[in-house]
């Protein structure tokens, strides 16, 4: 079963020296990205994808495997991580079966 796509808009931080067009082309080519766009300043991208599909972690370790480098720091691990468990939980919630509700047993599987 496939389960409803559940679209996101996350920031993605780059080096000033970097060119958010190169990031942008290379993320667009995917499916579950639906859309890619330049921040000001040239130091950002906002790209919105199905969590059902991808995750944030993912998006990175492409940009990282295409030689693209991605602003470090603490901070950015950071929501990295909480970006990849919210992923991570949106992914299990849609694959998991409906729950019993208004006085209904569960279906059987």
């Amino acid at each position: 079963m496939m389960a409803k796509a559940q679209y996101v808009a996350r920031k993605i931080l780059l080096p000033t020296q970097d060119n958010p067009a190169t990031a942008c082309s290379i993320l667009q080519q995917l499916d579950a990205v639906k859309s890619v766009r330049e921040l000001a300043k040239n130091t950002a991208i906002e790209v919105e994808y199905d969590q059902c599909q991808t995750s944030y972690a993912s998006l990175l370790a492409l940009l990282n495997e295409q030689g693209v480098e991605v602003k470090g720091g603490w901070m950015s691990k950071l929501r990295a991580q909480w970006y990849d468990y919210i992923d991570t939980t949106a992914r299990e919630n849609a694959a998991a079966p409906p729950a019993a509700c208004c006085n209904k047993p569960p279906r059987k599987l």
